[in-house]
């Protein structure tokens, strides 16, 4: 992940934290469906792009508590359809988060965490028709990493995480999820105002 633009507060007490980003970069992530009739399966060929708005406040020194609301679309595409795609996802999260800082050097360690939930639509072509399902997600992820305040505007982050996420939905009296489970890094510039 390398952000465009992260606007954050350093990590005084009383700061406030808000920044964006996009995924273009490493996540290593495996695909796995399954539903209550007993089929399952795995999928490959999944192209994404998301984007991520976080905002924080940081109760005392370097300890924020804030959220993260990630908007992803992603297609999956399978070379026998006929269609420009197979499934096409798009959804919105909204994931609590808690974030502690070490030290109190340009320098900082972090650790962090989240849990939450989101929602969205798959669309896709079965039997050559356009079909729109409502679909719910939840969110897991703890992380570490690094962030170098190079000045008091400008810094740059370094972080890994393991990422859960588990997309559900039911059509024809058929519930499927899907979990992404991996691990994930973020490579940030952030500037502080």
């Amino acid at each position: 992940t390398v952000s465009f633009l992260s606007l954050n507060a350093q990590t005084e007490k009383g700061k406030f934290l808000l920044g964006g980003g996009s995924d273009f970069a490493f996540t290593s992530l495996s695909t796995k469906w399954k539903n209550t009739n007993g089929a399952s399966g795995n999928y490959n060929k999944t192209r994404k792009i998301s984007f991520t708005a976080q905002t924080g406040y940081f109760l005392f020194n370097n300890c924020m508590i804030g959220l993260e609301i990630p908007y992803s679309r992603s297609k999956e595409i399978d070379d026998k359809e006929t269609h420009a795609y197979s499934y096409l996802t798009t959804n919105t999260s909204i994931i609590p988060l808690l974030q502690v800082y070490i030290g109190k050097s340009k320098l900082k360690p972090y650790v962090g965490a989240g849990i939450g939930f989101g929602w969205g639509n798959d669309k896709s072509f079965p039997n050559g028709t356009l079909e729109k399902v409502p679909i719910k997600i939840s969110n897991s992820q703890i992380g570490c990493g690094i962030s170098y305040f190079m000045n008091e505007h400008v810094g740059l982050d370094l972080g890994f995480a393991y990422v859960n996420v588990a997309t559900s939905w039911k059509d024809n009296g058929v519930t499927s999820t899907f979990t992404d489970s991996g691990i994930g890094s973020t490579l940030e510039i952030v500037v502080v105002l």
